[in-house]
């Protein structure tokens, strides 16, 4: 851990409180990997939050996530919490529990927390699914992505990413109607841009096909859609999704 990831954590450990990296820059770490996105998740509150880095011109948004930018670094710093669908409602709970804060998250490699000490804490073998290649849903895999169904696309932009080699969670899930029609197609449009990116189109087609999704994002049903994600794919010039289909 360089010398300003160590200092910004310890602006917390300082005033009493707890903090913790967790999500993609653990994972790239433990990797060797660099990442310039760096996720907190801390027992303060936003208000003490946005006083101690208010050099930085911190802004606080939706459930009190705080967002700056810290030297090269994308800092996104939240409270510990829970979360929960009832009743398909989205009810945050904030606690000192990062337990429970584990329970939220989507990929074991996801969710492997580092102290300012660079101490990890591994709640699920998390650490162990890295280092084997394997994509393992923290919880239920059918019950994430019907509480968020763009976790599947999640999914499989991190197989194609990383070359991952054991994904039978991915092959699990199953739906019984589209569930990409209550999605916000802001959400949808952003993850499988960030897909298209890779460069890897053939492969996120026929991974569309295996999970069964295909026919859900690219068809003439989508006309559910008041704007579909295949409308922007006009930027990359991949109009014709049925050629990516049954070509290289």
């Amino acid at each position: 851990m360089n010398k300003y990831i160590y200092e910004l954590l310890f602006k917390f450990s300082s005033n009493g409180y707890k903090s913790y990296i967790v999500g993609g820059y653990v994972r790239d770490f433990l990797l060797g990997l660099n990442n310039y996105d760096l996720d907190i998740v801390t027992n303060a509150p936003a208000d003490f939050v946005l006083q101690a880095f208010k050099e930085y011109n911190p802004v606080k948004l939706k459930y009190d996530t705080v967002k700056f930018k810290y030297f090269e670094y994308d800092v996104d710093i939240a409270q510990i919490r829970s979360e929960k669908y009832i009743n398909g409602n989205f009810v945050v709970k904030f606690t000192d529990d990062l337990k429970k804060d584990y329970l939220r998250r989507d990929f074991t490699f996801n969710a492997i927390y580092m102290d300012q000490d660079g101490n990890i804490t591994d709640f699920g073998h998390c650490i162990e699914d890295l280092h084997n290649s394997k994509l393992r849903f923290v919880f239920d895999p059918n019950t994430k992505c019907i509480e968020d169904p763009t976790r599947i696309l999640r999914a499989i932009y991190f197989i194609l990413k990383y070359n991952i080699s054991s994904y039978d969670d991915v092959l699990d899930i199953h739906f019984e109607e589209n569930p990409f029609i209550k999605c916000d197609i802001n959400a949808l449009n952003r993850i499988i841009y960030k897909i298209l990116k890779l460069g890897k189109n053939k492969e996120f087609i026929d991974f569309l096909v295996k999970c069964e999704i295909y026919d859900y994002l690219f068809k003439k049903e989508c006309d559910n859609f008041n704007i579909k994600p295949i409308d922007f794919l006009n930027d990359f010039g991949y109009i014709f999704i049925d050629s990516i289909k049954k070509n290289n």
